[in-house]
């Protein structure tokens, strides 16, 4: 039985999700179950989608029937309900490294499924990663992908969202999972804030960006290690200043009540020292000036111990706000030596929320004079030929309306990227991460809509 006759025949369509120029995405319904699924009809074969039907992984949709003809892929998927990460940094701006770095083990681990049955991606970008209403990351459209094919010069077909396709991608050797590689670091980069972005992940994502694969991570498996051991010791670090801190005071709290045991005044033993009994001998005057004066001289002497206690008090005493934790002892006998073999999988939890910021800062300023200098801004953007673009774009078969439309929203979108670049290069430097991220987003949504780019 062909495949349109059998999904005619078992599925029902509902509604169209997507009609391009390469795909139609329907969600359908089984007629005996009255279960959603995807249909996907890719024109074009070689997709990794055949390979897939024997692969089950928690960041992974599952594909319950693939089948290739002469001409195109007729696919049936999971249906899934939630928003892709796009979407949601459209929304709520960039992610704090916390939520990054999870989201990044769990690709690894993905990926690493994938590329042990040589099935690459070859299309990660921040839309292709879907969080679902439970909360668990998928990674999603394998239209682009492919099967590796061993000692291939390169690729037949150039595929690949611009911005985030490897260099490999665009004809200078064949694909491989190097390139995953590379769209991950950037689709890390993007939502983390991009050019914003300066913290302990950088150097990791460099890495994951290099122009040459041969300097990239060698697999995902090695990926992920390195963002293990960037968290594991960013976090000890935090706790070396904390423990740092807490033992300097701790410090001063002993040295403080070792002075006051030394030099506080006894009272007690000052009391004792004084005369308990008046010599006969002595004249029945002085006797009768020493018992008017005496009760003066020791309400005098007990008035000037007082006083120098309480001066000593306000000048020495240092209030010590929390006191030595459990935690910093069990850290006083580690062996620091050991660390990076210790296993850290039991310790990424309690890390990741330790790094937990808020993803939803709200702008401290009136920023409107910025925002309309740089929308008016005079601003030079280098575009490609038209010829190459169109090609890269994968618009050689398409009418010269559609090819027309497709290079007009290209540079609709330069022109929105560098609106923004030119935005944040006038931000007041004063300004916490937190406001610029969220002027960033506020300026963004705002020039796409000005730009029909919604």
């Amino acid at each position: 039985m062909k495949p349109q006759q059998y999904l005619s025949s078992h599925y029902k369509k509902i509604r169209s999700i997507h009609k391009g120029h390469t795909t139609e995405i329907w969600l359908v319904e089984e007629n005996s179950t009255n279960q959603k699924y995807v249909l996907k009809i890719i024109n074009r074969i070689g997709t990794p989608y055949p390979q897939m039907l024997e692969l089950q992984h928690q960041n992974l949709p599952m594909v319950y029937y693939a089948v290739e003809t002469d001409m195109a892929t007729y696919v049936i998927e999971e249906y899934l309900q939630g928003m892709n990460l796009q979407e949601y940094f459209d929304r709520y701006g960039s992610f704090n490294e916390a939520t990054i770095c999870q989201y990044a083990m769990e690709i690894c681990d993905c990926l690493e499924l994938l590329h042990s049955h040589h099935i690459l991606h070859r299309d990660i970008k921040p839309s292709n990663l879907f969080l679902m209403d439970n909360h668990k990351l998928k990674l999603i459209d394998f239209d682009a992908g492919r099967v590796e094919k061993i000692n291939k010069i390169n690729d037949t077909q150039i595929i690949g969202t611009p911005g985030f396709a490897s260099p490999e991608q665009y004809g200078f050797q064949q694909t491989d999972k190097k390139t995953d590689i590379y769209s991950l670091g950037l689709t890390l980069q993007v939502l983390l804030g991009f050019d914003n972005y300066k913290g302990f992940l950088l150097p990791v994502l460099k890495k994951c960006t290099e122009f040459d694969p041969s300097k990239r991570y060698p697999s995902a498996k090695k990926l992920k290690q390195a963002i293990k051991i960037r968290v594991y010791y960013h976090n000890l670090r935090g706790k070396l200043i904390n423990a740092k801190t807490l033992c300097a005071s701790v410090f001063i709290f002993i040295v403080w009540l070792i002075i006051k045991e030394e030099f506080a005044p006894n009272t007690e033993q000052e009391i004792q020292s004084k005369p308990t009994s008046i010599e006969i001998s002595q004249p029945i005057d002085q006797l009768n000036q020493q018992a008017e004066i005496a009760p003066k001289e020791e309400e005098s002497i007990q008035d000037d111990h007082n006083d120098t206690s309480e001066i000593f008090y306000e000048e020495s005493f240092i209030e010590i706000s929390e006191p030595p934790t459990t935690k910093l002892e069990e850290l006083s006998t580690t062996n620091l030596e050991e660390l990076p073999t210790q296993k850290l999988e039991s310790e990424s939890a309690t890390i990741l929320e330790e790094l937990s910021e808020s993803s939803t800062p709200q702008p401290q300023r009136d920023l409107t004079e910025l925002y309309e200098k740089a929308a008016t801004e005079e601003i030079n953007i280098n575009q490609m030929p038209r010829e190459i673009l169109v090609n890269r774009l994968g618009k050689d078969d398409a009418s010269i309306e559609e090819q027309n439309s497709a290079v007009d929203e290209y540079n609709r979108r330069l022109e929105l990227n560098a609106r923004v670049k030119a935005l944040m290069e006038q931000l007041p430097e004063d300004m916490t991460s937190a406001e610029r991220n969220a002027a960033h987003f506020e300026f963004y949504q705002q020039e796409k809509r000005k730009l029909n780019l919604e």
